[in-house]
């Protein structure tokens, strides 16, 4: 990490860590924040997967019953 950007208060978004300011949240955004989205996706990527196969899958088949009973398909 760049010596220039300063280390947030280690209770961020807790009554007792205190307010922030306009320096402290420019790191977070900045720094910590791209840091942490990695790690965020890998831990819940498996499940939004299957929460997407699942409304794929129910999408496919109302789409094919639709199609059924007004003969189109597209």
């Amino acid at each position: 990490m760049p010596a220039f950007v300063g280390r947030p208060a280690k209770q961020v978004g807790e009554p007792a860590g205190g307010g922030l300011s306009a320096d402290t949240y420019k790191s977070l955004g900045t720094v910590f924040l791209p840091a942490i989205i990695p790690i965020i996706w890998h831990t819940s990527l498996p499940a939004a997967m299957k929460e997407y196969d699942g409304a794929t899958a129910s999408f496919e088949k109302r789409m094919a019953a639709w199609e059924s009973r007004h003969g189109a398909t597209y």
